[in-house]
């Protein structure tokens, strides 16, 4: 395969390893050194690391302001929010305390670069959300299903349904709904406004079977069968 590199934060860094052994690719964690010159790669494919780098043009998986965007919640909410397929969110406090008024529960966020429920409060009065630190808020769904969709572009390659055990999600692949409509549609919305090459999806699906984004990860957990669908979409390009 035509030489690659795969640039990775330390915290995603075992899937960031599976990946770069199944691509015979170097992998290096950038944020440790002061290094931002990989010229000398054919392809840099950035895995959940935003920083500028100096890459051979068009060489680059995942550029470095789709990565931001990623990273970043409310960037991640902003660029969809004219798409109808994030949850409901706001910066204005007041529309908060409508929605409470109106008797739901509203998720107070204190970042919009955060994870494992970092700077979130549930809040269900007033009260609660006065002394809530937040930047900016949004509408709490109660789920009937939470799925992790992993994309190439505008291509589903992977679904998988997140449970909560013990403290812990657990994946469990899930086959069939790649081709589903609103899923497709919301899939080509996200890759359009924000333009990651690969990425991972959360979704929740509501009561009334919509689709409703939280997140877009760009360097989500990836097990086998995911792997090998990427790495598939990723040698047609290096041909």
């Amino acid at each position: 395969m035509k030489n690659i590199i795969v640039l990775s934060p330390e915290v995603s860094k075992e899937s960031a390893q599976a990946l770069a052994e199944a691509l015979d690719a170097e992998l290096e964690f950038p944020y440790k050194t002061e290094n931002r010159n990989y010229m000398k790669y054919n392809y840099v494919f950035k895995y959940g690391f935003s920083k500028k780098i100096k890459a051979k043009k068009g060489a680059t998986f995942n550029k470095s302001d789709a990565v931001e965007i990623a990273r970043d919640k409310l960037l991640t909410f902003n660029a969809l929010k004219d798409q109808d397929v994030t949850i409901e969110f706001t910066t204005d406090k007041n529309v908060a305390v409508q929605w409470i008024k109106d008797g739901h529960t509203v998720v107070a966020r204190e970042f919009s670069k955060s994870s494992n429920g970092n700077g979130i409060t549930y809040c269900q009065t007033i009260g609660e959300l006065n002394k809530a630190k937040a930047i900016f808020w949004a509408k709490c769904i109660y789920e009937t299903q939470e799925l992790r969709v992993n994309i190439w572009r505008n291509k589903v390659l992977s679904i998988y349904i997140k449970i909560f055990e013990n403290g812990f999600f657990i994946f469990k692949l899930n086959k069939g709904m790649e081709e589903h409509p609103q899923l497709v549609e919301l899939v080509n919305k996200v890759h359009k406004s924000i333009g990651l090459d690969f990425c991972g999806l959360d979704i929740l699906t509501d009561s009334n079977g919509k689709l409703n984004l939280l997140e877009v990860n760009s360097a989500p957990i990836l097990f086998p069968y995911t792997i090998k669908k990427l790495v598939t979409e990723i040698k047609k390009e290096l041909i």
